[in-house]
């Protein structure tokens, strides 16, 4: 039987982002497998667990760090696995973390837009506070938004 990380990765993208958006909304297993089967995608019962797992411990851990006060330490629990990281010795030899900043601006007609962008770093500073200014300076030396974008919601952080 194949792994679901055999997939291609547009499958594999396609599937975390169904399931991770489920998770967030707290949907129900039942409501979470409907909303597969209305889909294009395929997955298994062990897809799904997997994933799921996954994803839920993205949340909580974009969760702890957003409660944690800007003078705590970055601790293991605010700091998730993706599901497409590289093997636990290749991530304890070269660690790796992608931040997932929220970010939001205005646009000429007026609409407040809301995206978020994604950066990859090799360390992670030691305090929550510091992890918010790293992620304020990502932001503004992206090219991806515009330069009144402001950071506008909890910063994720995923071993990769």
């Amino acid at each position: 039987m194949s792994s679901w990380r055999d997939r291609p990765a547009s499958q594999l993208t396609a599937l975390y982002g169904l399931i991770r958006g489920a998770v967030e909304q707290r949907m129900s297993t039942a409501d979470l497998w409907a909303s597969i089967r209305a889909s294009d995608l395929t997955a298994t019962f062990t897809d799904v667990n997997q994933l799921r797992s996954d994803a839920a411990s993205a949340r909580n851990a974009r969760m702890a760090l957003a409660s944690a006060q800007d003078s705590h330490a970055i601790t293991g629990r605010m700091i998730s696995i993706a599901p497409w990281a590289r093997p636990p010795q290749s991530r304890s030899l070269a660690p790796s973390y992608q931040l997932n900043i929220p970010y939001s601006y205005t646009a000429i007609n007026g609409d407040v837009v809301q995206d978020w962008i994604n950066k990859t770093v090799t360390a992670l500073p030691a305090t929550v506070g510091e992890i918010s200014a790293l992620a304020d300076t990502l932001l503004a030396q992206s090219n991806t938004p515009p330069p009144d974008a402001t950071v506008s919601g909890d910063i994720e952080i995923m071993a990769v």
